[in-house]
């Protein structure tokens, strides 16, 4: 979910072909550029609270970045959809703090904030177990972000 211009997905497509592999974002333009960039990955424009696909459908579903721009009005349904569409495996790498810290992005505010992401699917989805998670630090190109991989029990 927010593939953007699916930097992500071209690891994936590598790896179970891009027909098998899906992207979603709202960002018409950067879904075009995805398309010239990964002929034959789908595509899909929709917000992330409202994913056009049936329950379990993929077997991993995951987000880069994403859950961190959600304020927590629709972060709680954002997940739930997340979780909705996975068959098997979650995929969180977002930034991190242990309380909910708000980040001033492009000079905007109420746009980008730092959360505890592994707590919050644990809190909200018991159905969800931990199986490892990690840090990317500046040294591997990262902004400092956690990942969590979550399976279903």
């Amino acid at each position: 979910m927010g593939c953007n211009v699916g930097a992500n997905l071209h690891w994936i497509a590598r790896h179970v072909g891009p027909t098998h592999t899906y992207g979603v974002d709202v960002n018409d333009g950067a879904l075009e550029i995805l398309h010239r960039r990964l002929p034959g990955v789908n595509a899909i424009s929709s917000p992330a609270r409202e994913l056009p696909f049936r329950d379990r459908w993929f077997d991993m579903a995951f987000t880069c970045g994403v859950l961190i721009h959600q304020p927590e009005s629709t972060l709680p349904l954002v997940m739930s959809e997340i979780v909705r569409v996975s068959r098997r495996y979650v995929l969180a790498v977002e930034y991190h703090a242990d309380e909910i810290t708000e980040v001033p992005y492009r000079r905007r505010r109420g746009v980008l904030f730092k959360r505890d992401y592994r707590r919050r699917y644990q809190e909200l989805f018991p159905e969800l177990e931990q199986l490892d998670e990690g840090f990317l630090g500046r040294d591997q190109g990262w902004d400092n972000a956690t990942w969590c991989l979550f399976g279903r029990i």
